[in-house]
């Protein structure tokens, strides 16, 4: 099976890539390759020589600067053409609870990120509505080697001996997966004949930073120094999606899914990498 990932050296990608790589033929599109998802002549040279069956989407600004968020909405609309004129078997998208706002279950974003993530997913359903097999990944909060969220900061601040900043109170409740459990959910929508959903991708658990906090100490035994600054503009106050369609879905059970880690378990594990 030949598959294309866009943004194969970011976080998410590199642990994906790596995890692909020994059983399908799998090239990178990133722009730290010269590939860029803005330029139509790399797109064509790429689909013209490679020929995906598998198109994951990964590539994303993370930012909530308007012209970046602008460029991340035409990368995908160009990424969705070329799919559909290559009759590419399926495209993984993956989005962002940032899609919800403060008003889950309801779609409302509240930040530039937010709103361009949810441009996307209507452009892949438009796509989807003429004939091209999407998935939606709404991923949670992801941590694990390598990432950049609130976890890792910390970690790395204690491992550094700085004291960890919170913004607010620290009362913000995230949904955190690791980064191990997202791979596995996109490795068997590649492998399952699962056609046109949209998933939430998280453990349908709520974190506050203190639940952080916490783990950390009880982990580390060491005493965290803590300075505190403004609550964050635009910033949602609590995200924690129901996972109950991904939990139960056939291709799940079809490919002897395991159970998320618990945070807990994912931190240590993180402990151990670092």
């Amino acid at each position: 099976m030949h598959i294309l990932c866009s943004g194969s050296n970011g976080f998410i990608g590199q642990h994906l890539f790596n995890s692909l790589k020994p059983n399908h033929k799998i090239i990178g599109f990133d722009r730290n390759k010269n590939k860029n998802l803005l330029n139509l002549g790399d797109l064509a040279e790429t689909f013209l020589e490679f020929k995906p069956d598998i198109v994951i989407h990964l590539a994303s600004n993370v930012s909530n600067d308007i012209n970046e968020c602008r460029d991340d909405v035409i990368a995908l609309l160009n990424l969705l053409a070329f799919c559909k004129e290559f009759e590419v078997k399926k495209f993984i998208f993956t989005s962002s609870a940032a899609v919800y706002g403060n008003s889950y279950p309801k779609t409302i974003p509240i930040n530039p990120y937010g709103i361009a993530k949810l441009q996307c997913e209507q452009w892949c359903d438009y796509y989807s509505e003429i004939g091209l097999n999407v998935i939606i990944l709404r991923l949670s909060n992801v941590y694990g080697l390598n990432g950049k969220g609130v976890i890792n900061q910390f970690m790395q601040r204690i491992k550094d001996g700085l004291p960890l900043t919170i913004n607010g109170n620290g009362y913000q409740i995230r949904d955190f997966i690791h980064i191990d459990d997202v791979k596995q959910v996109i490795e068997q929508c590649i492998n399952s004949d699962i056609s046109n959903d949209i998933l939430n991708v998280s453990t349908n658990k709520g974190s506050t930073i203190w639940d952080i906090l916490k783990i950390l100490y009880e982990i580390t035994n060491q005493d965290i120094r803590i300075s505190f600054k403004p609550e964050l503009t635009k910033e949602v106050k609590i995200s924690k999606l129901d996972n109950s369609d991904l939990i139960m879905s056939e291709f799940l059970f079809k490919n002897s899914f395991r159970s998320f880690f618990s945070l807990k378990q994912g931190i240590e594990e993180l402990c151990k990498e670092m």
